[in-house]
């Protein structure tokens, strides 16, 4: 008994399926482009990058909707429907890299700034932080984490002179790092960068953040639905991250109000923040909206001005997909007395940001 090959994987009756099959294999492994991908609650984003040469290409940009308990504390709950569904994807969207990018939520991780001997080279400090008799106090067991540590700026130490210098601690369970790892390897793809969403959006602004002077600092803030993510910046790096209170969210379009085609709805009214712009339903931001967060905000920055009195906050920058209310940087920047960014990263297209 003989199986018919289906339409389009026939040549004069020969079936090209395996051919098909190795072809997608070959240009796989030697493709130099990155498979970015961001797990967020309810959702899966996923695009294609290609170093051009000048600039960094972007391509297959998609954001997949994802059943309720799809992802649980960042990760896939079940590694083989997810790395089903990115494989599906990449061949759908005709995507061959090999390589992945991942950016997790910051919530996944515990991030603290932690003191350590100043004389101590960044590699001793490794050793320090590995060692149960430093007595260093962390609430977690690190032994149970995958974790890195990155020295700030020596100012920040002030409550304990110059004997030590502080460094920022980040750490994510292994648990979680495991099955994201099994994951991707079900999904045939090799991990290049594993990355959190405070650090990742940081990139964004890279000039801004080395033009800083000594004493200056700026604010990340990335509005999501459920909360907001406060990173402190300095021009050596994030040295403070905090989770915050949500505004009103920005409702996602309706791109089946006029047509079934949505990619032709965005393209008619130029953006898909346009479409919810321009319904009669959408309700502008407020000062009201806001009470909550920029009081938050403000408390916040006195507790770091305690612990860097010389320090002062040159700008705000926001990202993410409540940053897409307008007149939000007027509102916030009046406010606090504080300059106010929105950085469009990817999908400049679509609803809010991702944190490639």
């Amino acid at each position: 008994m003989t199986t018919t090959p289906a339409t389009g994987q026939s040549f004069f009756g020969l079936d090209t399926r395996v051919l098909s099959d190795r072809l997608w294999q070959f240009r796989r492994s030697v493709s130099k482009r990155v498979l970015l991908i961001e797990f967020g609650d309810s959702s899966l984003t996923i695009a294609e990058a290609r170093y051009t040469g000048i600039d960094i290409e972007y391509k297959h940009f998609n954001r997949i909707l994802l059943p309720a308990n799809a992802i649980e504390r960042g990760v896939p709950s079940d590694p083989e429907k997810m790395a089903s569904l990115i494989q599906s994807i990449c061949i759908e969207e005709h995507i061959y890299a090999h390589r992945a990018a991942v950016v997790l939520p910051p919530e996944i991780a515990f991030s603290q700034l932690i003191d350590i001997p100043a004389e101590l080279t960044i590699a001793q400090a490794w050793d320090y932080v590995n060692d149960p008799s430093s007595g260093l106090q962390i609430p977690i067991p690190l032994q149970q984490t995958d974790y890195d540590i990155v020295p700030v700026d020596p100012p920040l130490a002030l409550s304990k002179g110059h004997k030590f210098k502080p460094y920022l601690l980040n750490s994510v369970p292994k648990k979680l790092v495991d099955q994201l790892l099994d994951t991707l390897q079900k999904a045939d793809l090799e991990l290049q960068v594993l990355d959190l969403g405070f650090t990742s959006q940081l990139r964004l602004i890279a000039d801004q953040i080395f033009a800083l002077q000594t004493a200056e600092y700026c604010l990340m803030l990335e509005l999501l639905a459920q909360c907001t993510h406060l990173t402190v910046v300095t021009a050596s790096g994030p040295v403070a991250v905090q989770r915050m209170s949500a505004i009103r969210e920005f409702p996602e379009p309706d791109l089946t109000k006029d047509r079934t085609d949505g990619d032709a709805v965005i393209i008619d009214y130029g953006s898909a923040e346009a479409i919810t712009l321009a319904d009669e339903k959408y309700l502008r931001i407020s000062e009201l909206d806001l009470r909550v967060l920029v009081k938050e905000v403000r408390e916040y920055t006195k507790v770091f001005a305690a612990k860097a009195p010389n320090y002062c906050c040159t700008k705000i920058y926001l990202s993410g997909v409540n940053s897409a209310h307008p007149t939000l940087a007027e509102l916030l920047g009046s406010a606090l007395d504080i300059p106010v960014e929105i950085i469009r990263p990817l999908g400049a297209s679509g609803v809010g940001n991702v944190s490639f």
